[in-house]
């Protein structure tokens, strides 16, 4: 992404801007020709610019590749209104263009209505068909997936099918009801031996080739917005060929490390032999649906690919409709926030907020946790200091009271405030909707931070803060899984008796707030994720960012520059990671039978120099899947696979194209380092005892230990690029069920993806509730930059971090993005953004 300032070498005071500019926002500002061109600065995929006329479009012969180090020297065009209107147009009809692919039908999630108005409502048989021939059967009890979530993913067991089905029934105008009974032991085997194969095809392939008509796409706006078609292709093929990459080099390093796992766990590997008789008692419940004909109700159960209407598996026991039924049956997630206070020696956990969802109702929803600080300035002044950086420092510790919201969609959620001691009190308000709002703006007028006088502070330490995610399905135990959001203590210090009065360092003390000043997505997936819903999804986010571009295309903001930061405060984007983890888990050997959990953990972190690191972590907190009744017998084998291969795609999709995924290199350093992997199944175990990892690790492989799993660890850290890394597999030796966990006791394969942010100049673009921060951070940047031109000013600085977020921001959905109309699209709408900073930047 050629520019003359990317170049920039600074001081260490200042590398955080540059760096963060290069590996975070990825926009260039190229040097302009003496013609009336504007050149568009190249992006992930492209090797080369592309070139073209704002003014008036010429030849295509007149378009090249700019060589940035031979134009360095050349005179800057300076861009008329014009200009801009030229490009703000260009932007307006790709964004229409973009809208208009999204009606194609092939591009919307497939819904009821949908299904009607293709099959119509005149025969309800014809619906009966439908779900009977183009949905799954899988065994699982109770509703996981609802009616939508059998659409994206075309599972379901005989509850969620026939919930399809009499939705598409009801919709049609037609009566109908659920019914009940239950099946013997004798009829279960019978239906595993019938029931229909999930075809191996069954999900996308990742590897197509550019079509015809996307090619035909390609020409036409070559011609129409005089853009370089070569230029344009390259990036296409580049992305082909990144795809083709990840198809081929995922199972690859899958193969690697599944058998060296393999070669350790088999010794504790317990017969399954159960298998069948678990899958026979997920499938005892069984429902259908009876459609009223007259006087009559007319059976209609889908489970088998021969199923007729007027035949059912079952004795009819009860019947019931879909609003009625018990909120018991649905699979849910409880999130819980629990804080650690010390406090006389001792420690007590306070539970500060909880919620229960349903997953299958916030498909679509982002869910987010994230705290507001109770001591923010309305106005921030600490940029006009000589020493900015000390002061945005103190205002860190200066934050004494916190106020968890866990937002779902547009819904906050809130229960108590906590302090630094450790003491709570009622947030006054449970719920709201909308936006939470900047933390420019501290707590919510109505709300207060709990009081706390000098000798409770001595007395009441803050120690740790913990997410707790309660898994409820049907049928099963339920399952507590715990996930550290900062810990002072540590998890050895924690088993003794009595514990002194802590004393934290500064150090200790700053982490923790910018823990706290951090977020967490989390998705929870109740079905495997298809590519046409995520495409849905990611069009859908990114329309919704259409009049915010828009608006950033205005004469008016050459002269107010700083009028871009509201708008971008309000850009909407997405954990792209986590749901590229989500796209290529599908695996027709494999389905969910209860929820699966991934998380976004982003938070900063002082290091070592005094700086602050943002870091960025995909955990994988749940992933048990159940196997395909046809390869019930391969279940352990299958399950162990996937999960290396879970952890493994993590990796990939947190590691720079091109990099060696971190979880393979932990393998093969371990090796190169003569390290043995280690298979402890008791604390008592030899090979327990041969372990020299931290105390806290070998605390969190005990407990692991025991639950009942069967750990695979190194015997000692392994040293990446100079660093220690510890990682261990932990795995089910019943089921296969497996995860990599790392040092925090997160599902976690890849180093934290680490930046140096120094000052954080762009809170917004990585936590969405400080946007505002943005504005004020550039003030002082302009102090820091270190060897730039003389005419490099305050101005110029904020539009560099404005479009370099907005060119960042679209390169991600283009990354995420599986449709190659709609990649060829989000691309050029990716140009024109970095265009945005060649048309400001004339003046640098």
């Amino acid at each position: 992404m050629g520019n003359s300032y990317r170049q920039v070498k600074g001081k260490k005071a200042i590398a955080f801007f540059i760096v963060f500019l290069l590996l975070i926002f990825c926009c260039s500002s190229s040097q302009k020709e003496e013609d009336n061109t504007l050149s568009m600065s190249k992006n992930s995929y492209d090797q080369g610019a592309i070139k073209k006329d704002v003014s008036s479009p010429t030849d295509e012969t007149e378009n090249k590749k700019i060589d940035h180090k031979s134009n360095a020297d050349q005179q800057k065009k300076e861009y008329t209104p014009q200009d801009l209107d030229k490009i703000s147009g260009y932007l307006e009809e790709l964004f229409d263009d973009l809208e208009a692919s999204m009606e194609e039908p092939s591009e919307k999630p497939l819904t009821i209505q949908a299904i009607i108005d293709d099959i119509g409502a005149d025969d309800p048989e014809r619906l009966f068909d439908w779900v009977r021939d183009n949905t799954f059967f899988v065994p699982y009890r109770g509703s996981l997936k609802g009616p939508e979530g059998v659409l994206i993913d075309r599972l379901g067991n005989s509850l969620d099918r026939s919930l399809l089905l009499h939705g598409l029934l009801d919709e049609a105008g037609y009566d109908a009801r659920l019914v009940y009974g239950s099946l013997s032991t004798e009829q279960t085997q019978d239906v595993l031996k019938k029931v229909k194969p999930i075809p191996k095809d069954f999900f996308p392939d990742y590897e197509r080739p550019l079509s015809s008509s996307n090619k035909e796409l390609i020409e036409n706006y070559s011609q129409k917005l005089n853009i370089d078609k070569a230029g344009l292709l390259a990036s296409v093929e580049e992305k082909e060929r990144y795809q083709k990459s990840i198809a081929k080099k995922i199972p690859q390093k899958v193969d690697r490390v599944y058998l060296q796992v393999l070669h350790a766990v088999q010794n504790f590997h317990e017969d399954a032999a159960t298998e069948v008789e678990t899958i026979s008692d997920l499938m005892r419940e069984h429902w259908w649906v009876q459609l009223q004909r007259n006087s009559e109700w007319v059976d209609l159960d889908p489970i088998l690919s021969d199923s007729s209407p007027g035949v059912t598996l079952a004795e009819v026991e009860e019947n019931i409709q879909p609003d009625d039924l018990d909120e018991d049956i649905f699979h849910r997630i409880t999130i819980r926030v629990i804080i650690e206070q010390w406090k006389d020696k001792g420690l007590e956990e306070h539970e500060v907020l909880n919620h229960t969802l349903i997953p299958q109702n916030h498909l679509a929803e982002r869910i987010t946790l994230h705290h507001s600080p109770g001591n923010w300035p309305e106005e921030l002044e600490i940029f006009q200091k000589e020493k900015p950086s000390e002061a945005f420092k103190d205002l860190i510790m200066a934050q004494k009271s916190w106020l968890p919201i866990l937002q779902v969609g547009l819904e906050n959620i809130r229960k108590f405030i906590f302090n630094n001691s450790g003491e709570i009190e009622e947030s006054g308000r449970k719920k709201d909707r909308g936006s939470p709002g900047g933390l420019l703006r501290g707590f919510p007028s109505a709300m207060t931070a709990p009081k706390s006088d000098k000798k409770e502070k001595e007395e009441a330490y803050l120690t740790a803060e913990w997410i707790e995610y309660d898994i409820d399905s049907p049928g099963m135990s339920q399952r507590t899984i715990r996930r550290q959001i900062f810990d002072l203590i540590g998890p050895s210090k924690r088993l003794r008796e009595e514990i002194p009065r802590p004393e934290f360092s500064q150090e200790q003390e700053m982490n923790r707030n910018l823990f706290l000043l951090g977020s967490i997505d989390i998705l929870p997936l109740c079905c495997q994720l298809s590519e046409q819903f995520i495409r849905h999804l990611t069009n859908t986010n990114l329309m919704a960012n259409k009049d915010i571009m828009l608006s950033l295309f205005q004469e008016e903001v050459q002269d107010d520059p700083e009028s871009l930061i509201d708008p971008m405060s309000g850009f909407q984007s997405l954990p792209f990671p986590m749901y590229m983890h989500a796209l290529h888990r599908s695996n027709p050997e494999i389905y969910l039978y209860t929820p699966n959990l991934l998380s976004y953990h982003s938070f900063f972190q002082e290091n070592l120099e005094g700086s602050l690191d943002s870091n960025r972590i995909v955990d994988i907190v749940e992933n048990k899947v159940g196997v395909s009744p046809t390869k019930r017998r391969d279940s352990f084998l299958i399950r162990l696979r996937q999960g290396i291969h879970d952890s493994l795609a993590e990796s990939f999709f947190m590691t720079r194209k091109g990099d060696e995924d971190n979880l393979s290199r932990i393998h093969s350093e371990a090796e190169k380092q003569g390290i043995a992997w280690l298979a402890i199944q008791d604390s008592g175990d030899e090979s327990f005892s041969r372990c020299r990892l931290s105390k806290d690790t070998m605390v969190r492989i005990e407990e692991e230990l025991s639950e009942g799993f069967v750990i695979i660890a190194p015997e000692k850290e392994v040293y990446i690029d100079g660093k220690p890394m510890t990682r261990w597999w932990r795995i089910d030796p019943e089921t296969g069920d497996s995860l990599i966990i790392g040092e925090f006791g997160w599902g976690q394969a890849a180093v934290e993806y680490i930046e140096d942010v120094e000052l954080i100049l762009q809170i917004k673009g990585f936590f969405e509730l400080l946007g505002d921060l943005v504005r004020c951070v550039t003030t002082a940047a302009t102090e820091l930059l270190g060897p730039r031109p003389e005419e490099f000013t305050y101005h110029q600085c904020i539009l560099e971090v404005i479009c370099n977020q907005m060119y960042s921001e679209f390169e991600d959905y283009c990354d995420l993005e599986t449709n190659w109309t709609n990649f060829i699209i989000k691309q050029l709408i990716a140009e024109l953004a970095s265009v945005f900073c060649e048309i400001f930047s004339g003046e640098m």
